[in-house]
């Protein structure tokens, strides 16, 4: 993901985020992926030996739910 990064933020500076509901299936799902690589990347750039975090919120209260964006 990372060597290509560039060139999806070139991609997507191209659309309105605003307008993100009306933007291709494709463009949103790489938005989405590009998204989460960012908030996932960072304990690997700080150099962080673990995530795990003491006080952090206790897995089992979280419920999944099936995707509220099925069409």
């Amino acid at each position: 993901m990372f060597p290509r990064m560039d060139a999806i933020c070139t991609l997507l500076d191209r659309h309105s985020v605003a307008e993100f509901d009306t933007l291709p299936a494709e463009v949103q799902n790489l938005h989405n992926l590009a998204l989460a690589f960012m908030e996932v990347s960072h304990p690997i750039d700080m150099g962080w030996r673990t995530t795990d975090v003491d006080d952090a919120f206790p897995s089992s209260r979280f419920e999944f739910l099936p995707p509220s964006n099925v069409r």
